[in-house]
């Protein structure tokens, strides 16, 4: 009798997330924009929305769009009216992705709002003499080196390009959403390419529920004589379809309640002790996983050796000779800093901020060897 009391209850909880599936919408916070077809959060039926417009929240219930290629980015807002979404890199240095060309939008539904400009990037000292005439990408930079953009087709004299004379060096060249602005004799506003750390505008033309959001109504797949299309739903079915929903879960949980009175007299009539062995196993079980993990301690960075390079610059890779977190050229008197795990270095002052945030190598992820077996914590 308990087993067959047992089965049910599975039986019926396993058709619980399919019946109330029918609820889509909602959002990851109070301060975040809220989700609508067609877009739909992971936790809900995919009939929310469609392919392309799948979200999440993460742990600071931060609503993030996954694009393909790309990966992962914040959604800052949605204007279902316009169709547009702002989003922001979750580093907060959505530059730098366009400068590691890691802004493929393709294979996504989605395309930039503005037109792209080629621009070039030089790494430059802070004694550089022409650092007034362009705008300063701070994300990139620190108070050894500053990182500055140039329109590739600069033409005037206060806009030409800096040369290693200027102290600058090139560091590569990138599409980027932002017009180039003639700015002789006026030096540049910066805030424009600051105001590119603060996210990029993209838009989507399919679905098109703009004609919906102007009559007020709500846009979704609707049965037609032809098959299933995207259109507006009238308020009946929105009102139907609730009505549905509450219904199945009213009868839901009377099923559960009931089911659940019949286990708690089944095990009434067989009454057990749990040892202390079942009672560890229970709460060991109940423990969540922590699953973040800070950086190292300053004892451990300062463990991992420093070299001081000389005027020839004799470094243990000679193939490799640009810092991979900074992406500035090694320079005479410079230090550097080498992981011994992997045998990987970079400049000692850019490895050690990361170090104290990250316990893996910046660029092969391999934690050091001492941590691997350490548990994690917050």
């Amino acid at each position: 009798m308990a087993c067959l009391q047992i089965f049910t209850f599975l039986f019926f909880f396993s058709f619980l997330p399919h019946l109330t599936s029918t609820h889509c919408g909602g959002k990851c916070s109070s301060d975040v924009p809220v989700v609508r077809f067609p877009f739909w959060l992971g936790q809900h039926s995919s009939t929310c929305g469609l392919s392309g417009f799948n979200l999440s929240c993460n742990h600071q219930k931060q609503t993030i769009l996954t694009i393909l290629s790309p990966g992962d980015f914040i959604l800052h807002n949605i204007n279902y009216l316009e169709q547009i979404v702002s989003i922001n890199d979750t580093n907060n240095c959505l530059i730098k992705r366009f400068l590691d060309s890691e802004m493929d939008l393709m294979h996504s539904p989605f395309s930039y709002l503005h037109d792209f400009a080629n621009y070039t990037f030089f790494n430059c000292s802070p004694k550089a003499k022409k650092l007034a005439w362009y705008p300063i990408l701070s994300c990139l930079s620190s108070d050894n080196y500053k990182v500055v953009a140039v329109p590739t087709s600069s033409s005037s004299q206060a806009q030409m390009p800096p040369s290693r004379s200027d102290l600058c060096s090139v560091i590569s060249t990138a599409l980027v959403p932002i017009q180039p602005r003639n700015y002789d004799p006026e030096p540049p506003n910066p805030s424009e390419w600051e105001d590119i750390n603060f996210g990029v505008q993209l838009k989507w033309n399919e679905p098109d529920c703009r004609y919906c959001e102007t009559q007020d109504k709500a846009c979704g797949i609707v049965q037609t004589d032809v098959g299933p299309e995207v259109g507006c739903l009238n308020a009946s079915d929105s009102l139907r379809a609730s009505k549905i929903a509450a219904v199945i879960g009213l009868v839901m949980s009377g099923l559960l309640w009931s089911v659940g009175i019949a286990l708690r007299l089944t095990r009434r009539n067989v009454p057990r002790q749990l040892s202390t062995t079942e009672l560890s196993i229970l709460t060991i079980d109940q423990q969540l996983p922590v699953d973040v993990m800070g950086g190292l301690d300053c004892a451990t960075i300062e463990s991992y050796p420093k070299t001081q390079l000389g005027d020839s610059r004799e470094l243990p890779n000679s193939s490799d000779h640009t810092c991979s977190i900074c992406l500035g050229e090694y320079q005479p008197k410079e230090t550097i800093r080498t992981i011994p795990e992997c045998n990987h270095y970079f400049h000692a002052s850019c490895v050690d901020k990361w170090l104290r945030k990250n316990p893996t190598c910046p660029l092969c992820r391999n934690p050091p060897e001492g941590q691997r077996d350490k548990p994690l914590i917050d």
